[in-house]
């Protein structure tokens, strides 16, 4: 039964694996990697899968505690009909919450390989960084009145002179900054 186990493992890892390089190559075709690497790594795949993994976890321990609830295999049934909703709501709710922007992510994905991402010239009226709790939110105001705000940081992204006009490159969806140069 172990080895069953054990083989199973290596199979999903081997496929995970596979997948891993799959998306490297196609991934490698297009420009923009770095800032897309970082979207893909932080926001898609530890946000979002964080997301999916505490609402399908907590959905789970919904099952479970009604289980152990309506059997009377509790060992304390009262307690656990007052502490399961209580936990049950903050783990699902935490986990909806990371999940907010998993459809524009996913698309914003799916953009990327296949090459979909928007380009455009802007001037940047004005320029503004906002200190946060671990990082540096960029705040670019373009002449005609659209904001864009980004958290990565990035060759370009701070060097920044108002009134000039820039090239920038961003997904379509999550309007995800890929790179911005100064156009002369």
């Amino acid at each position: 039964m172990m080895a069953n186990k054990e083989e199973r493992w290596e199979i999903e890892g081997f496929i995970l694996f596979v997948l891993m390089i799959v998306i490297s190559v196609l991934l490698s075709k297009v420009e923009g990697k770095g800032q897309f690497l970082k979207f893909l790594f932080l926001d898609v795949l530890f946000i979002n899968l964080t997301g999916v993994f505490m609402l399908v976890s907590g959905l789970a321990l919904l099952g479970l505690g009604l289980y152990l609830i309506f059997s009377k295999k509790a060992a304390d049934p009262k307690k656990l009909t007052w502490v399961l909703p209580l936990f049950l709501l903050l783990w699902i709710g935490l986990g909806i919450g990371l999940l907010q922007d998993i459809r524009d992510n996913l698309l914003d994905v799916g953009n990327y390989i296949v090459g979909n991402i928007a380009e455009e010239e802007v001037v940047i009226v004005k320029f503004k960084r906002i200190p946060a709790h671990n990082n540096t939110l960029y705040e670019y105001t373009f002449s005609d009145g659209r904001q864009l705000v980004e958290k990565y940081s990035g060759k370009g992204f701070a060097a920044i002179q108002e009134g000039a006009t820039y090239r920038i490159r961003y997904l379509p969806r999550s309007q995800k900054l890929l790179n911005i140069h100064r156009v002369d």
